[in-house]
């Protein structure tokens, strides 16, 4: 498994009547490094009523990383969504702690 750079696109938040909400029409991006990402699955749907491609991925990231439960990262060029929570492992040496996230890119 190789490392590789991908950018964290989080959103802008806006004020909607007293609730704060995600404005992604203000984007922002921090591009991070020493990320592992891993194949998970690849489903069909077909009982939708459409057809459609569901691809998931696993990512480990850096224990300083800017992703939340509410980003979008952009890998090669393909935009994937946070599925879930972000967890953060910690390590008593530091060499370990990082972050994981599950990623999901929905077609069709």
């Amino acid at each position: 498994m190789s490392r590789i750079s991908l950018t964290v696109v989080s959103p802008d938040w806006s004020d909607d009547r007293g609730a704060s909400v995600p404005d992604w029409g203000k984007p922002i991006e921090t591009d991070e490094e020493g990320w592992l990402i891993q194949p998970m699955s690849a489903v069909e749907l077909t009982a939708a009523g459409r057809q459609g491609v569901v691809t998931a991925l696993k990512g480990f990231g850096p224990a300083d990383s800017v992703i939340t439960e509410h980003d979008r990262v952009v890998i090669d060029e393909i935009t994937y969504e946070v599925d879930g929570s972000v967890e953060h492992y910690a390590s008593i040496t530091g060499r370990l702690a990082h972050v994981e996230v599950i990623l999901k890119r929905v077609e069709g």
